[in-house]
């Protein structure tokens, strides 16, 4: 078992950790330090103190993770003395998954895009949480794919977009039940 580096963690679970250090009050106290620096035209003092505190967050980052008590595993190493059916639970449970953020990740950005079309200062607040969660889902998808193989990539990104054409087609059928039913309701 090897223990966790920082290259191990998704960017998203980095940067809420660098936010964490950051609202530190020393960090803090060194963000307006670098702001005064840029103010006052000190710019080779204030790119040296970013570079400090680039260091900080690092250094902190990897001492945490050097105290952190879980461990990294291979999901090969995980399935030993699992049944065939048990791995192959694990294998489907997994693929669902990474499928599943794919398409979250996909729909709601298809989805921003075609309200950018029409309203590019609108946003709507019940999808903000659903973008997010698609962004979110994207970083660990490439998280999970940089731990398999090219071919394995590629086979899965064509499954991919056949499943959420599926899916795609499958909600269309769905709205087009429910309108068929509010409009027989309507005629009676």
């Amino acid at each position: 078992m090897e223990k966790l580096t920082i290259n191990d963690l998704p960017e998203d679970v980095v940067e809420r950790m660098k936010e964490a250090i950051r609202s530190d009050s020393q960090m803090v106290a060194l963000k307006n330090k670098h702001t005064a620096y840029i103010r006052s035209r000190q710019y080779a003092k204030a790119i040296e103190l970013k570079r400090k505190m680039r260091k900080i967050e690092e250094r902190v980052i990897c001492e945490y993770l050097e105290h952190y008590e879980g461990e990294t595993e291979s999901m090969a190493n995980l399935m030993n003395g699992m049944s065939p059916e048990d791995r192959d639970a694990i294998n489907v449970c997994t693929n669902a998954i990474i499928l599943i953020c794919d398409m979250i990740e996909t729909f709601s950005m298809y989805f921003n895009q075609v309200l950018k079309k029409y309203h590019p200062d609108y946003r709507l607040e019940m999808y903000d949480k659903i973008m997010s969660v698609g962004k979110e889902a994207k970083s660990h998808v490439k998280f999970m794919s940089e731990c398999t193989d090219n071919i394995y990539q590629c086979s899965f990104a064509d499954s991919a977009d056949d499943i959420t054409e599926l899916v795609r087609n499958k909600a269309r059928s769905l709205i087009r039940k429910v309108k068929g039913k509010e409009g027989n309701r309507n005629n009676l």
